[in-house]
């Protein structure tokens, strides 16, 4: 029974005489199925936005946060260069002092060791002469 009807529609629609509300709810069916793609594709676009702004949110803060170890990367080095720097500045100076006080002992005993041969020398000229 259903495939006789079936069968007379197939034929009726064949030869042309296709109901008029048939035709406006397949022309509303496209429509709907239309509009639903194009809310598809712009919600698809939207997100695709979306996910390129936060794309471009995350590399930026990730190439702040590269900076920002650069940057102290760079602060450590620099304070181990004026360290270093500053050690070997004393080093030197602390060197430089310690020679200086060298020749200065080596000077003085110079000096006492020649006022020792004065005094004997000259106790010796006053024991002489007397």
């Amino acid at each position: 029974m259903i495939i006789l009807l079936l069968r007379c529609r197939i034929e009726k629609l064949e030869a042309g005489e296709g109901d008029e509300w048939e035709f406006i709810e397949w022309q509303a069916r496209m429509r709907r199925i239309d509009r639903e793609k194009e809310r598809e594709e712009f919600e698809r676009r939207r997100l695709a936005g979306l996910l390129s702004q936060e794309s471009s949110i995350v590399s930026r803060q990730k190439l702040i946060q590269e900076k920002k170890e650069h940057a102290a990367d760079m602060k450590a080095e620099v304070a181990f260069s004026l360290e270093t720097s500053r050690c070997f500045f004393i080093m030197s100076v602390t060197t430089e002092y310690r020679n200086l006080l060298h020749l200065l002992y080596a000077e003085f005993f110079n000096f006492y060791m020649y006022s020792l041969y004065l005094c004997t020398s000259k106790y010796t000229l006053a024991c002489r002469t007397s």
